[in-house]
């Protein structure tokens, strides 16, 4: 019986485990997609600005920033 039960709470815990890993490696992937589009993002907005004649200073300042 003991035997049985250390078998089931195995195979339990590594189920578990194996679920938990795979679950934090998606969340990983979904933020390096949402880092890439970010900086595409960033991207291309300070191409299109670089063709533009900007006289604000505030834009220019976040535009250093980027």
């Amino acid at each position: 019986m003991e035997v049985l039960l250390s078998a089931v709470l195995g195979e339990a815990i590594t189920r578990s485990l194996n679920f938990f890993f795979r679950k934090s490696k998606l969340q990983e992937q979904d933020m390096e997609d949402c880092l890439c589009r970010v900086l595409l993002r960033a991207q291309v907005i300070t191409d299109e600005a670089m063709g533009r004649q900007i006289t604000n200073q505030a834009m220019l300042l976040q535009l250093d920033v980027l």
